[in-house]
């Protein structure tokens, strides 16, 4: 069970930037009831357990099929008329969970917020795309054996520039993550 779980978060990961700083400020963020419940990850059937954290955050229970949890801290902020997600772990350094164990350092992540409607469609961003076509210093690969893992340095304000620019480029962001109600 531990090998599938941390094969299923460096894959999940390499999927994803990890960024050392967060992508809000407080006055970046918002809160949408309509993301708490429970949600299904359409391909992978891990359990999404959304519920409402402190000052504007929902605290996630990721659950997956093998019945690995990790318990997470998310914000949601609009930047650009687009909504993302920045995500982190809520245990981080202290949790004895299996994922948060298989987590070198605990990092930032973000994913775009499509729609909230009877699914959540997120988008995460393409690290290989981003890795050819950032051209900011602050955006790096990770050397082996962690690639391709792609760490990102950049401050807030930088991670922000970054997301308002690359807001339309579908081509920038990699397939899209749907969550659906459980039947």
């Amino acid at each position: 069970m531990r090998i599938v779980l941390v094969q299923t978060w460096l894959w999940f990961a390499s999927c994803l930037p990890l960024a050392v700083h967060p992508v809000y400020t407080s006055s970046d963020l918002t809160f949408d009831t309509s993301l708490v419940g429970v949600w299904v990850d359409k391909k992978t059937g891990a359990t999404y357990d959304i519920g409402k954290g402190r000052e504007r955050s929902y605290l996630v229970s990721v659950t997956t099929p093998d019945e690995a949890e990790g318990l997470f801290k998310v914000h949601l902020l609009s930047l650009a008329k687009k909504m993302y997600l920045d995500v982190f772990p809520a245990n981080a350094g202290k949790s004895s969970d299996e994922i948060h164990r298989s987590l070198l350092y605990p990092m930032h992540t973000f994913l775009r917020l499509d729609s909230v409607a009877s699914a959540v469609y997120l988008s995460p961003l393409s690290t290989v795309w981003l890795a050819r076509n950032s051209g900011l210093p602050c955006v790096d690969t990770l050397p082996q054996p962690f690639a391709p893992f792609l760490l990102v340095t950049c401050s807030t304000s930088e991670q922000q520039a970054m997301l308002r620019s690359l807001a339309d480029k579908e081509e920038a962001f990699g397939s899209q993550i749907v969550l659906v109600e459980p039947k």
